[in-house]
């Protein structure tokens, strides 16, 4: 009987000790998930703070992006008035340039005009007034006084430059619209622009002004229904801007 006993004992000690050691087992387990919580709330807490720096960089990359857009669109504009600028710098100094020959050829005899209109190229106005005395020179009477002076004018000044782009702009004008049947933006904006024209598309029509000057506009249609369309178009462009009659 006493054996039993100490056998019971001695099982009941085994049992208490495996309970103790399950026990420190499942302390530790408790102990290694609290430090995995632990690690897991650190973590949640960094990608919170990673987000929130991710929405951060994206809100500076798309100001940056609008920074970058609004800076584009200044230069654009920067630029066309630097050619704006530029236009006018070089007008200047067309006219100081006439201004500094005229008074190089000053003299007793030389004839000063007035005159407010600005060249839209270099001796446009000089080469017009020379062909219209050169006109008026052989509709006077022939050897009379006025012819001699006209004669004397018109041999003492030369406007070549103006003269030879007018008839370069004359030709290319007739050369553009010799074959016109429909407008094309591509190719008549274009070739007109280097012409010195601004053109203006409305749904039926083109208004096409030279340098701009409303003065000087000639409308046409874009499909034309009339084959000589492009001879007239070019007649009223050469008319409008140069009003001569007849080429020289």
């Amino acid at each position: 009987m006493r054996s039993q006993i100490e056998e019971l004992s001695r099982q009941i000690e085994e049992k208490e000790q495996q309970l103790r050691s399950y026990e420190n087992q499942l302390d530790e387990l408790r102990t290694q998930l609290q430090q995995r919580e632990e690690k897991l709330q650190r973590l949640e807490a960094d990608l919170a703070e990673y987000q929130k720096l991710l929405e951060q960089l994206e809100t500076e990359r798309q100001e940056w992006r609008q920074n970058a857009m609004n800076l584009s669109e200044q230069v654009q504009k920067q630029e066309q008035q630097l050619q704006g600028q530029q236009a006018e710098l070089d007008h200047l100094r067309a006219q100081l340039r006439r201004r500094i020959e005229d008074l190089a050829q000053a003299d007793t005899n030389t004839i000063v005009l007035a005159r407010s209109e600005r060249d839209f190229y270099r001796e446009e106005a000089k080469s017009f007034i020379l062909e219209i005395l050169s006109r008026a020179a052989d509709q006077v009477h022939k050897g009379s006084r006025v012819q001699h002076i006209l004669q004397d004018l018109i041999q003492n000044n030369h406007a070549n430059e103006g003269k030879s782009y007018r008839q370069r702009l004359r030709e290319d004008i007739n050369h553009l619209f010799r074959d016109y049947r429909k407008w094309c933006d591509n190719s008549y904006e274009a070739e007109l622009h280097k012409l010195g024209f601004e053109v203006a598309s409305e749904k039926n029509y083109v208004v096409i002004r030279f340098h701009g000057d409303n003065r000087y506009q000639v409308s046409l249609a874009k499909t034309p229904s009339d084959q000589r369309a492009g001879y007239e178009i070019a007649q009223n462009i050469r008319n409008k801007i140069f009003g001569l009659t007849e080429p020289t």
